[in-house]
């Protein structure tokens, strides 16, 4: 802004003088300064004499005269659009203009005072930032010769451009200093404005398919974007501020191009739309047409423009002007309708294949237009990119477009436009290209509901299916794959995703990916390779998995997954079963023949004892033998015992009472340091068994518990009755329907890991030290059960004990008042929650309630459990493996306990209830099933304890 206080300080310096003029005048007439005199009747009110007075009247004449011209020149200034303030060297107010009062709406009382702090204070009380408004000020007071400009911020919006400039005599004197103030609020504004809508432009400029440029008067380029840069054939980085008109403007037609800009710039020609040829950076020659006009960018004035290549466009127009007649043939030809329409969308020229497509004769199609035979409500949508065609838009191309036939079907076309326009630029015609594609689509509709039908398969498809492109992206996924491992499309975009999270272990995951990369490079389009890995699903639970890789003609993929975790574990337990089976034959030719040969030892050592006497010094050498061959004919009824081949005699034999005669040498069997506890339940346990071989399970098992407690602990035996049914067949993948005595033996001792557990039953397996163990204890409890048509498991972890469970099958004896099956459970309408780790035990226990009326909540470990019931406290019930990772049953129980304190739990595990609840919960507060859940007793159960009243 040119500065504003010279024009100012020039009213100032004349009112001023003027003012001392007056005073001269009135002094030399004889008249005080202060009075005051009315005007003379000579006067016409400009100063000037109407008649000769003499001097008197002439003086007073120009007295008056330099009053209306100072009353003049302070109208002037109360009528500025700056606000004008004048302060002098003692800081008193001498000029306050009317724009000021109003600007800052100064109230009476501050304007009858001319002290410059009052008004200062005032003005600082309405300004955004006062103390920077006050230092400036009093830092200029400091320093009365310098100028100053600045901006000040109102805290209504306001925005002022300050100018301060001292008031010197021309011998330098300080008389005081002037302030103007003028309001540039709407012009901040509309620089915002200006600075938001470039960035809106640079915004859309970047996503725009034309190609955008920007250039400075002198034809530099001082913005490009991505398109147009690759139309030049130069990077973004290459043409700002680099390139210039004559780098890529033909040079034939680089005048027209100058000549433009100079016309945009000087305002002659605010747009400019014409086409030109361009050079790009390899020397290539394209035709573009260019949209420009004038604008300010970043502030200075510009040239922005578009360019479309129309380069196939001009060729092809060149190629029509070189060979008319040509053009007449090929407009002929009977493969795609060409047709010449007016700007009134009447058919002009057409060919005979167009005819043809549209049912219309010649002269019929001539008196109708191809609006009219246009479907209405495609009509609505084309008719929009017609009008614009003809303001000068660009050309259709490609546009699928239905027609109607004069037999009232519908044509589909496939129609691509082009306008002509004459030299004055409106529309001569348009020349189109109309394609029937009628049949395509009709086969394009077929291909969609095949694809539909295909996808329906996939979808319900019994193995999962994903897709993957040639880059390594998943283009499609089935929902038998989200159900298998829980993962969605946007979970797993690509490979890079789905390795990170199925194989979370670095060094497995690296042998999966090399396995897949040599797999689909030798893979052919007809060849399999089934390879199985172990997959972690969403929630964290593994799976055995077999992919089966397919390479498609396409060059794409297809991979099949197929979770085979139940039949892995099906085949394990049948390749242990086999072992076991086999190992059993073996051990019991062994013994076998192992006996023929103990005794003939026995024999012939007896046989030489009998003819000895007592005191022949050669008996204990006898005795030493005959003790090595019983202690060897224990081995072998072991291995007997455990190949099955051992005589059992089957009588009926109540278990607890079994268990109850053996405690006391069980308790011999003991260290002082362990207790020995027993639960039995209260129904009929009675089994066919043979009583000794009964024993010799306890005895075998409390032995080993013992030696697993070094340091003392806690050995339970319980009993109870459970039924087999095809729920805990399919849950625990053993058993035969019925009801069985389940004896567990638990303690709390060391325990065992996952490869201690797979060999402890095999003969001669022991990790005991040597000479202090066979390896045949569990081999004997194993081969026992199995002879009774028993069954046995096993459950431990290193640091918390074992449990070993023995189901043995009940009897049907006298005191059996029932079937030997379960009463069955009645069911409900309560809400679950089911907090269990095992994905197969909680789902079959999800799926047992829910079929018996139940609604679940299932829950993968303890944390999962105490935010589901938190986020839904209208639980009935809540079920508790009492061991699970991230916090187990117990402290789970607490932090649900702790929301609701009336809410009802049970607890399951394979552990004896002694092992796995905390001691400080007593019997009384909990429920408690150990597994392998049955599932009458399970409902049972649970229903028993949804029925129990609160106590109040």
């Amino acid at each position: 802004m040119k500065d504003p206080s010279g024009t100012t300080r020039e009213l100032l310096e004349e009112i001023a003088s003027l003012k001392e003029r007056i005073r001269e005048l009135e002094r030399s007439d004889g008249r005080g300064a202060g009075r005051e005199t009315p005007p003379p009747e000579g006067t016409a009110g400009r100063g000037e004499p109407v008649s000769d007075d003499g001097d008197h009247n002439g003086r007073k004449g120009s007295a008056e005269s330099l009053q209306w011209k100072v009353a003049l020149l302070e109208a002037q200034m109360n009528t500025s659009i700056d606000g004008i303030l004048v302060i002098d060297e003692n800081r008193r107010r001498l000029v306050i203009n009317q724009r000021i009062i109003e600007m800052w709406d100064v109230p009476r009382h501050i304007l009858n005072d001319d002290n410059d702090e009052v008004l200062l204070h005032y003005v600082a009380g309405l300004v955004k930032y006062p103390e920077q408004f006050l230092g400036k000020v009093n830092y200029l007071y400091d320093h009365p010769c310098e100028t100053s400009r600045d901006e000040i911020e109102f805290k209504n919006g306001m925005v002022l451009d300050r100018y301060s400039a001292p008031v010197l005599g021309e011998d330098g004197y300080h008389y005081g200093r002037i302030w103007t103030f003028r309001d540039i609020t709407e012009r901040k504004r509309a620089e915002e404005t200006l600075r938001e809508s470039e960035r809106k432009f640079r915004n859309l400029a970047e996503k725009s398919v034309a190609g955008i440029y920007v250039l400075r008067p002198d034809g530099v380029v001082r913005y490009i974007n991505a398109r147009c840069a690759e139309m030049f054939g130069y990077t973004v980085e290459e043409a700002i501020d680099r390139l210039s008109l004559s780098d890529v403007i033909f040079p034939g037609d680089l005048p027209l191009v100058q000549a433009s800009i100079a016309k945009r710039i000087s305002g002659e020609m605010p747009s400019h739309h014409y086409e030109i040829r361009m050079v790009t950076k390899n020397r290539d020659i394209r035709y573009v047409e260019v949209y420009s006009s004038y604008a300010v960018y970043e502030g200075e004035p510009a040239i922005i423009g578009t360019l479309l290549d129309i380069s196939e466009r001009k060729h092809a127009e060149n190629a029509l002007l070189a060979s008319e007649e040509r053009f007449r043939t090929f407009f002929n030809l009977p493969i795609v309708g060409f047709a010449i329409t007016g700007a009134d969308s009447r058919w002009i020229h057409f060919n005979d294949k167009l005819c043809d497509m549209l049912g219309y004769s010649r002269e019929e199609l001539e008196r109708t237009t191809w609006m009219r035979i246009t479907p209405p409500e495609d009509l609505a949508r084309e008719r929009p990119l017609f009008e614009d065609v003809v303001r000068g838009g660009r050309n259709v191309t490609g546009l699928e477009k239905r027609y109607v036939r004069k037999d009232g079907s519908l044509v589909e076309a496939f129609v691509s436009t082009q306008v002509v326009r004459n030299p004055d630029g409106s529309v001569a015609y348009f020349a189109s290209i109309i394609q029937d594609i009628t049949a395509q689509k009709r086969a394009e509709g077929e291909i969609i509901r095949e694809r539909e039908k295909l996808r329906t398969l996939s979808d319900n498809a019994p193995f999962g299916m994903v897709l993957i492109d040639r880059d390594g992206r998943f283009t499609y996924i089935n929902a038998k794959f989200t159900d298998l491992f829980g993962y969605e499309l946007p979970d797993v975009p690509d490979g890079r995703a789905w390795f990170r999270k199925a194989y979370p272990d670095a060094e497995y995951r690296h042998t999966v990916i090399s396995t897949w990369l040599t797999d689909f490079c030798d893979t052919g389009p007809t060849e399999r390779k089934p390879r199985v890995f172990t997959v972690t699903c969403k929630n964290g639970v593994k799976k055995m998995i077999e992919f089966i890789p397919s390479k498609l003609v396409s060059g794409d993929y297809l991979m099949t997954c197929e979770d085979i975790t139940e039949l892995v574990r099906l085949e394990s337990q049948l390749r242990q079963a086999q072992k076991m089976e086999s190992i059993g034959t073996l051990a019991g030719g062994i013994a076998h023949d192992f006996n023929n040969i103990l005794t003939t030892l026995i024999g012939y050592a007896s046989l030489i004892q009998t003819k000895m006497d007592s005191d022949n010094p050669l008996r204990s050498y006898v005795d030493q033998v005959l003790s090595a061959s019983r202690k060897g004919a224990d081995l072998t009824r072991s291995l007997l015992t455990f190949s099955r081949q051992q005589p059992v005699t089957l009588l009926p034999v109540d278990l607890n009472d079994a268990i109850r005669a053996t405690q006391p040498l069980l308790k011999r069997l003991l260290t002082e340091d362990i207790d020995l506890s027993t639960s039995f339940t209260g129904d009929d346990t009675v089994v066919m068994a043979d009583r000794s071989q009964m024993d010799q399970i306890l005895f075998n098992l409390v032995t080993n518990a013992r030696d697993a407690m070094p340091e003392g602990g806690t050995l339970t035996i319980e009993t109870d009755i459970t039924a087999m049914d095809s729920w805990f067949i399919e849950a625990h993948g053993f058993g035969e329907p019925g009801r069985y005595v389940l004896m567990t033996v638990a303690d709390t001792g060391e325990g065992m890991d996952g490869a201690t557990r797979e060999k402890i039953f095999d003969p001669f397996f022991t990790t005991k030290e040597t000479g202090k163990g066979t390896g045949l204890g569990l081999a004997t409890v194993y081969g026992i059960v199995k002879q009774h048509n028993g069954y046995i498991t096993v459950y431990s972890e290193p640091g918390k004990g074992t449990a070993f469970h023995i189901y043995i099958p009940a009897a049907m004896t006298k005191v059996e008042t029932g079937t030997d099956t379960a009463v069955p459970a009645s069911g409900g309408k309560e809400t679950v929650l089911i907090a269990e780790d095992d994905e197969g035990v909680r789902r079959i226990m999800r799926e047992v309630l829910e079929e018996y009326g139940y609604t679940c909540i299932e829950a993968a470990d303890g944390e999962d459990a105490i935010e589901k019931f938190g986020l839904r406290r209208s639980i009935d019930l809540v079920i508790l493996d009492s061991v699970m990772p991230r916090k187990n049953g117990r402290e789970a129980f607490e932090k649900i306990r702790a929301m609701d304190s009336r809410i009802k739990v049970l607890f399951i595990s394979g552990y004896t209830r002694d092992i796995v609840l905390d001691k400080g919960i007593k019997d009384r507060e909990f429920d408690f099933l150990s597994k392998p859940l049955v599932l009458d007793r399970f409902l049972q159960k649970v229903r028993e304890i949804l029925d129990r009243q609160e106590e109040k």
